[in-house]
């Protein structure tokens, strides 16, 4: 009878431990962009959704990018090497408000243009990014072109 006790304590362990397995990390997740101006020489003007505004996601290949080749009129991200950078996803919203949903776990480029004004941010999109709600603030009291990320 101990023996037939201890054979079904040890079986039910067993079924215990190999039917508890650690969940699965999503290898894709879904999060925002979501693109603002203002006036920096009027303060209290405040912030305002910008649109129309493209964002897209590069692949990023690690090296640095080229913001003098950034243009509206060609939206296609080179870094310092000249080396084309690959598309992967394009907002399908101009509205400055943008989910990228089921994007693959990795490395990433966002670019984000509205009217003559550009900014790009890298990211890793993993786990922990997932829900993340990035924000570029274009500052139309500066000159057009490039604009650090804010």
């Amino acid at each position: 009878m101990k023996k037939i006790t201890t054979a079904l304590a040890t079986l039910s362990l067993l079924l215990l431990f190999s039917g508890c397995s650690k969940e699965e990390t999503p290898a894709e997740q879904t999060f925002f962009v979501n693109t603002y101006y203002t006036y920096s020489e009027y303060p209290d003007y405040g912030e305002h959704i910008a649109s129309p505004t493209m964002v897209m996601l590069f692949e990023d290949n690690g090296n640095e990018i080229d913001t003098e080749r950034i243009s509206a009129f060609d939206p296609t991200l080179y870094d310092t090497a000249g080396n084309e950078l690959q598309l992967r996803y394009t907002s399908p919203t101009t509205s400055g408000i943008n989910i990228f949903e089921n994007v693959p776990n990795g490395r990433y480029i966002i670019l984000a243009i509205y009217l003559t004004y550009h900014s790009y941010k890298k990211i890793q999109v993993d786990y922990d990014y997932r829900a993340t709600t990035e924000k570029i603030v274009f500052d139309k009291s500066k000159g057009s072109g490039y604009q650090e990320w804010q």
